[in-house]
């Protein structure tokens, strides 16, 4: 792999390279990059999808490639604007403090005096090195705002944080950013105003990630509590705190409160059609924003008079540019969900009724992709553990350069050095209903079969789940039960972060964890802690998402079958991305418990079974309890 990446490099070429666990793809990048890097004075940026990876690379792999290789390079790690503390704007809110939020609790003075402390006295000015919680309310208005930031004019230039780790960025040789913040500086860059320094190559690693971010970051979404939130932030009429609190500016406080009014209305129409079981929305106008629009446009003429009135340079004139910003960003949203402008974008209504959010993406990345950034002279290293499929073709990673616009690149597709047929067993028992069948049967099933793997190992069981449905009836059913024998118990349902749901599943040792989407991949857990992996149904995507219906619907009008293209191909990928939680180093061993009979009634289960590692496989329903011979 080290070798392909070198090749890729030097020869400004795109490659594609499936890495099996346990290649250690990390070094088999960052070593040729490196050099690259360092013969040339040239930067490479390295953009991964998790921050457990960022913080890998980071902490952990370039340190040691200094000290056990002698590899000495350059390296910083580069966050987005939101993440830094302003030093200007943490002064101005300390000194408004009660008139400055508009939703202002009394604990928040506390909080407030908490981060001046830390700011000054203990912290870096990161979010993510805070020792204690700062609520969304407060960091919003202490936060680095790219409107509200006059750079090197800015006072507080020399001591603010941001633009210190900027020059961090500048100097180094490797990059390592996330792709939410490489599509953020893409899209940037094309108006001239870059978050990045000037790259030389690309190294994306969770490369199976890069269209559904992609699509995100060139789409719109804004949901009510976002937009009521960016109104009060100017003035909010119950509390009548805000920016823009002053008694003087009456006109204001009119017509935010006027916005506020249609934005609730609006948004009370998105709720409606939401309960009443609408998702994609296919007529523009459908919802009518023109009173949004008319009050938006009022409001947004007066904040640009107010910003006039202000002197340069100073802190008023700076929050109310990023304040005006915010209030255009909102209105651009609403604008191209009502009008549906851009034709070739998907629209929906995704959250609650309480809480709508209007959604509009691109339905397919790959033209723009193909224009913005695989135009760029210069080499793209795309890797992941999950780029191939399996099809008439053979194994090849012709999906994922299909999805992506990827036209010319070189492709390889490794294995594993882990001996997986000696490792892991793959259990998938006949017996199983069919969920797409009998669903109350299918429940019935789960619920017993991961009873008997968690009983058979004592527990250190993930149970992964396609949907939450499934995952609280399982959960419902069997957490009880497990408790009383002593096992702990972890449910992904928003009581706890992911990272700390992990953390104590690997210090307890045998513990049952019931996760969905997100557990499915970058997530680690070496040695004992981890015994079987239980995967419920085979992850094919659900087609009545408007998403996946667009993207459907685009295939067949162009002749293609949308399940072979699209669908199955996706679903292998995921599948490969569960069944590879199980095995993370040389000596893990256990189960994967597949609960779908389709992987061996249906012709298409052989595509899924090919792009898995080789392993026996058990279809005999007592062979979990007795740990099965292997057939054939």
């Amino acid at each position: 792999m080290a070798e392909a990446v070198e090749a890729a490099l030097a020869g400004g070429r795109t490659l594609l390279v499936e890495a099996g666990t346990g290649v250690g793809k990390s070094f088999a990048y960052l070593v040729p990059a490196a050099l690259w890097a360092l013969e040339g004075e040239r930067r490479v940026v390295v953009s991964t999808y998790t921050i457990n990876l960022q913080e890998q690379l980071i902490h952990k792999d370039i340190p040691f490639l200094a000290e056990k290789a002698g590899l000495r390079f350059t390296a910083a790690l580069a966050k987005g604007r939101g993440n830094y503390i302003c030093p200007r704007r943490l002064l101005a809110a300390v000194s408004r403090r009660r008139g400055f939020f508009e939703q202002f609790k009394p604990e928040d003075l506390h909080v407030l005096n908490r981060l001046e402390n830390w700011f000054y006295r203990e912290g870096d000015g990161t979010l993510s090195t805070l020792t204690f919680n700062v609520p969304e309310r407060v960091w919003t208005n202490v936060r680095v705002e790219r409107e509200a930031c006059s750079g090197r004019r800015c006072s507080y230039f020399k001591s603010c944080p941001y633009f210190r780790d900027r020059a961090k960025w500048e100097a180094a040789q490797v990059l390592v950013v996330n792709h939410s913040l490489f599509f953020s500086d893409l899209a940037l860059r094309l108006g001239d105003a870059p978050l990045l320094p000037a790259w030389d190559a690309v190294v994306f690693d969770e490369a199976h990630t890069l269209e559904d971010v992609a699509a995100r970051h060139m789409g719109a979404r804004l949901g009510r509590r976002e937009a009521l939130r960016t109104v009060r932030r100017v003035y909010d009429a119950r509390t009548r705190r805000g920016f823009f609190a002053d008694a003087s500016f009456s006109d204001i406080h009119a017509a935010a409160a006027a916005l506020e009014r249609a934005l609730e209305e609006y948004f009370a129409a998105l709720g409606a059609f939401k309960e009443k079981g609408g998702w994609r929305v296919r007529t523009p106008g459908k919802f009518s924003a023109r009173g949004v629009l008319s009050a938006g446009r009022e409001l947004v003429d007066l904040l640009e008079q107010a910003t006039a009135s202000f002197g340069e340079d100073t802190e008023e004139r700076q929050e109310c540019l990023a304040l005006c910003s915010r209030v255009k960003e909102a209105l651009v949203a609403v604008d191209l969900f009502d009008s549906m402008s851009a034709e070739d974008f998907v629209y929906w209504v995704d959250g609650t009724p309480e809480s709508p959010e209007l959604t509009a993406v691109p339905v397919e990345v790959a033209g723009r992709l193909r224009q913005y950034l695989w135009s760029e002279e210069a080499p793209f290293v795309l890797t992941s553990a999950t780029l191939a499929t399996a099809s008439g073709r053979g194994v090849d990673c012709s999906f994922v350069k299909e999805r992506l616009g990827v036209d010319e690149a070189e492709e390889k597709v490794l294995g594993s050095p882990f001996d997986f047929r000696s490792q892991v067993k793959l259990y998938v028992p006949a017996d199983v209903p069919d969920p797409t069948k009998d669903a109350a049967a299918y429940r019935r099933a789960l619920v017993r079969y991961i009873r008997e793997v968690v009983e058979v190992c004592g527990g250190g069981v993930f149970a992964l789940f396609t949907n939450l449905k499934d995952m609280r009836y399982c959960h419902g059913m069997l957490a009880e039960g497990f408790e009383a024998k002593g096992l702990k118990v972890l449910a992904q349902d928003g009581s706890m972060p992911r990272n700390l749901m992990l953390d104590r599943f690997r210090e307890d040792g045998s513990a049952v964890l019931f996760g969905v989407s997100s557990f499915w991949q970058g997530v680690d857990v070496k040695g004992d802690a981890l015994r079987a992996v239980v995967i419920a149904r085979l992850p094919f995507e659900v087609p009545s998402h408007p998403l996946v219906e667009a993207r459907c619907e685009a295939l067949a009008v162009r002749g293609m079958s949308a399940f072979r293209h699209y669908s199955l191909p996706g679903a292998i990928l995921r599948l490969k991305q569960g069944f590879g939680r199980l095995v993370r180093a040389k000596r893990d061993e256990g189960m994967v418990v597949v609960l779908d009979p389709r992987l061996l009634t249906r012709n298409y289960g052989r595509d899924f079974l090919a792009a898995l590692p080789p392993c026996p496989i058990v279809t005999a329903p007592s062979a979990i309890r007795e740990r099965g011979e292997e057939e054939p």
